[in-house]
């Protein structure tokens, strides 16, 4: 693992770290854009090069490459003292390239080094796993009579500002880094002069003997390497942890964000608080009382006396760890409405004048679900927050605001459907809260996290029955993994089985115990298992034994648990199963083909749900509304009608697809969709601007109809036309074959 390290610095390597800052097609923070920077890469790269591999072949960075200037970023919206400003630097970008080679070369034995309890910024390992074992943990306070526990939570004073280098560059030294590597990093974070960032101009010019840049790609690394001390410190003291058969966990990292459990004593809290000094004391990082808080099992004695030594705030039941409520006593709805006020909040912040319908559906889709799927990573949220979640967001989508009683006529569990099964795409929270139960199942056979290591010591297996104590999270990971029974594979791994003998399904997807006596075979499947070969007890029966013998013993390195078909899956496979059982609907490739314009698909899918607002489609709701249709006065509107039995609809879709004038009578939308669909001599192209063609006249028809209702504007079927030609012309200038498609369909691209 040290040989990565120091390797030679390619041109190849540089090369790839640069493109990859700038990989995104949209303009960054400096208005350029990744071919920018690609041509100015052709052109100045040679020298780039060269300078870098000057720095790894002499250590030293010119003082100017490293200087750096501080943006203070407020941390709240009222910060009225420096403390309460965030400094973050602004590195240049010749420095980036440098740092951020160092940082790749470390990302790969990190999780080689650091203790287990750390999860952030280690590759492969996953924050929210913290925060279920954190909880599950508290959960057990209050279930042992007679023993008593504490959890404290630790705030760092300035961790990135006020680290010794001096005791980093020790720590490095001492995790087997070679001395190059170290003389590198050493080169990067010493001598750094910095000046502050105030109404757009940099003022002063000062030296800093202490601390990381935030901003600095090695940082959150080098950070880790430091916070690594503390883990060693805590586990080689005399710290009694919290067990649970067998297997001890007795703090959690998230950098600097720390839990620590232990059992409620004196000595226990004298033996933290000596940890505390003696690795302020070397690495300078100091906690801050004030803002540490503690939590005990109830009817804890020497509670009081804990809370004195340690200089901690004493809180109830309850402490937020990474944004999320954990808790000894059942989570309340209560504790889950700093989410509700965040969504409110955001959802507040985005009129209907200011986003579209479709600009609603992207804030949901990357936004808003990004926000709660966090929450389902790490907590399972009460019904009854979901469903006041889904009315939040069901207003804001159809209506702009997520205030007031507004109708909206397709159904929210319809919405969040793929869009191959007729929703709009959007992630319903079943579909998430299955999705990560199915990772965490990953992760629990194929890491060895704390949690995954927790939750074995203490259940076996999520396919062995559970009691009535068993907490929401563990039951929801059983029910996933009944679910998913079928696409596992186990595979049995020479020195690497922790399956359990009983109850996981890897033989040949059976649990032993459904034919062997649980007496008999118990425990890991690794203790059965010596060399390559079984060693299984005579008491099993001649037909257990075959089975069981018949089962490959595996090398390592081979995962225990691979999916059916794709091996190792992917979040989005997970979600996708989740589906497995729904139909697909046949119209979805007519509206969300390879160049829809989401801005006219939304109405199209809107319409072929009965979800535009119709005379008809609300008279079934007991609202009333004149029923003659906006265009011909004459037949009772209704989306069969305006798309396109309507004189004036199939005018004007006629008009710029005249294929369409072969109906003896006029067809409605899906018989349009249908009949291209059926056209063997059109090209897929062809058939995607047919489709697109469509749905982009049925959006300025449905405008037009809107305008003629409460607008008392009415165009004429050429000025429609006109409009929607000018709309096609613009959305499709870009497309591959468009010079092919406007010879074919010149009647959609009139001249304006």
């Amino acid at each position: 693992m040290v040989a990565p390290l120091i390797f030679p610095v390619s041109d190849m390597e540089i090369h790839n770290v640069v493109l990859a800052g700038s990989s995104s097609k949209a303009p960054g923070p400096d208005g350029f854009t990744f071919e920018f920077y690609k041509d100015a890469w052709d052109i100045i790269g040679g020298h780039v090069c060269r300078a870098i591999k000057n720095f790894f072949s002499t250590d030293f960075l010119p003082r100017c490459a490293k200087a750096t200037a501080i943006a203070l970023i407020p941390k709240g919206t009222h910060a009225s003292n420096i403390l309460d400003y965030r400094p973050i630097s602004l590195c240049n970008v010749f420095y980036k390239i440098i740092a951020k080679i160092l940082s790749n070369r470390m990302k790969e034995v990190m999780t080689h080094i650091i203790h287990t309890s750390q999860t952030g910024f280690i590759k492969q390992r996953m924050s929210t796993d913290n925060i279920v074992l954190a909880s599950e943990i508290l959960s057990e306070f209050n279930s042992k009579p007679g023993e008593n526990y504490f959890c404290a939570k630790l705030d760092i004073k300035k961790a990135f500002d006020t680290i010794s280098r001096y005791f980093l560059l020790q720590r490095l030294a001492a995790k087997g880094f070679p001395p190059l590597s170290v003389s590198w990093i050493k080169g990067c974070i010493e001598d750094v002069y910095f000046s502050v960032a105030i109404n757009g101009g940099l003022e002063g010019f000062f030296p800093s003997s202490s601390g990381l840049r935030q901003g600095c790609p090695l940082s959150p690394l080098l950070f880790s390497v430091v916070m690594d001390a503390f883990s060693c410190g805590l586990n080689n003291s005399n710290f009694s942890d919290i067990s649970c058969d067998g297997f001890s966990v007795n703090h959690l990292l998230y950098a600097d964000d720390i839990l620590v459990f232990g059992k409620a004593s004196l000595l226990n809290a004298s033996t933290l608080d000596n940890v505390l000094t003696s690795f302020a004391l070397h690495s300078s990082l100091m906690v801050n009382n004030a803002k540490c808080s503690i939590v005990f099992s109830k009817n804890t004695p020497q509670a009081h006396e804990i809370t004195h030594l340690l200089g901690f705030t004493p809180t109830e039941s309850t402490l937020t760890y990474l944004g999320i409520p954990i808790s000894s006593k059942k989570l309340k709805t209560s504790h889950f409405q700093p989410l509700l006020s965040r969504l409110s909040t955001l959802l507040d912040g985005w009129k209907d004048k200011f986003l579209s319908f479709a600009g609603r559906i992207q804030f949901l889709k990357f936004t808003i679900t990004n926000i709660v799927a966090y929450w389902i990573r790490g907590t399972v949220l009460p019904k009854g927050v979901c469903k006041n979640i889904e009315k939040l967001c069901a207003k804001f989508l159809f209506h702009g605001t997520h205030s007031g009683k507004k109708l909206h006529l397709i159904a929210w569990h319809k919405t969040c459907l793929p869009k191959r099964l007729g929703g709009l795409g959007l992630s319903s929270f079943a579909s998430l809260s299955f999705a990560f139960g199915c990772t965490f199942i990953w992760r629990f056979y194929n890491s060895n996290s704390l949690a995954a290591g927790w939750f074995k010591h203490k259940f076996l297996s999520p396919w062995k029955p559970f009691g009535t104590k068993v907490s929401k999270f563990w039951k929801v990971i059983s029910i996933n993994a009944h679910r998913i029974k079928e696409k596992l594979n186990f595979h049995v791994v020479k020195d690497n089985c922790n399956l359990s003998a009983l109850w996981d399904p890897w033989c040949q997807g059976i649990s032993v115990i459904d034919f062997v006596q649980p007496e008999i075979f118990s425990g890991w499947l690794c203790d059965y298992i010596v060399d390559v070969s079984w060693s299984l007890p005579p008491q099993l029966g001649l037909e257990a034994y075959r089975r069981i013998s018949n089962i490959p013993i595996l090398p390592q390195p081979h995962p225990l648990l691979s999916w059916i078909s794709s091996g190792n899956p992917t979040f989005n496979i997970f979600h996708k199963y989740f589906f497995d059982t729904f139909e697909e609907v046949p119209w979805f490739k007519y509206i969300w083909h390879a160049h829809y314009a989401l801005r006219f698909s939304d109405y199209t899918w809107m319409a072929l749900l009965d979800g535009l607002k119709t005379a008809d489609v609300l008279a079934k709701r007991n609202i009333f509304i004149p029923t003659n249709c906006s265009f011909c006065r004459r037949e009772e509107e209704s989306v069969s009608h305006y798309f396109f039995q309507c004189d004036y609809t199939f005018a004007v879709i006629s008009t710029l697809i005249p294929a369409l004038r072969s109906f003896l009578l006029h067809p409605t939308l899906l018989q349009v969709f249908e009949f291209f669909d059926g056209l063997h001599n059109l090209r897929g192209f062809e058939k995607n601007f047919c489709y697109f063609v469509i749905c982009c006249s049925l959006y300025h028809l449905w405008r037009e109809r809107n305008e003629r209702r409460y607008g008392n504007d009415e165009k004429d079927v050429a000025a429609s036309v006109k409009k929607i030609s000018h709309a096609i012309t613009a959305k499709t200038d870009t497309w591959k074959h468009i010079d092919r498609i406007k010879q074919t369909f010149s009647f959609c691209f009139m001249e304006h």
